[in-house]
């Protein structure tokens, strides 16, 4: 449900850190031009010293939020087993019937977010990887009829680079 310019993908690649997540600072602009309110749709996300300390809420005002997750992560090295022990762990006590990571849905209803939120809360460091757009998302019939509107207009390349091959 994204797309994503290659130097985006680049760049997380290019990061050292066990735990890396792609955020859009530039997100404002965006979300703008995609809802008409853009708290209606955006999560919170804030950042210390390059670390994420809080995602995925629904935040009551702009300040909570610092940039927006693209739906990018990278695990590496022991990030691989933090993320898997996490998880497992998570899920056991999911069994006695309370979710770890979102108490007021399911354990199989979880979004990622309230993983990366509950790793974070754990003291689990995520670091933020920034770019400042280079990516879509596309999750309506809307999305879609916007970005053709954009593309024709030429104001698409505000937002993504297409490069065709």
């Amino acid at each position: 449900d994204i797309i994503f310019e290659k130097t985006v993908l680049q760049k997380l690649i290019d990061s050292k850190h066990e735990i890396s997540i792609i955020v859009d600072l530039a997100w404002k602009e965006y979300w703008e031009t995609r809802f008409e309110n853009p708290l209606d749709d955006a999560e919170s996300l804030i950042l210390d010293d390059g670390f994420i300390t809080n995602i995925g809420q629904k935040p009551l005002t702009l300040e909570q939020i610092q940039g927006q997750y693209i739906g990018l992560m990278k695990f590496q090295n022991n990030g691989v087993e933090y993320l898997k022990e996490f998880y497992n762990h998570s899920k056991n006590i999911a069994k006695t019937g309370t979710n770890p990571l979102n108490f007021k849905i399911p354990f199989e209803q979880s979004y990622v977010t309230d993983l990366l939120q509950s790793m974070i809360n754990s003291g689990y460091k995520l670091k933020a990887v920034t770019i400042e757009h280079g990516w879509l998302e596309l999750d309506t019939f809307n999305d879609y009829q916007l970005y053709n509107k954009l593309h024709e207009s030429k104001q698409l390349t505000k937002f993504i680079k297409l490069i065709k091959n």
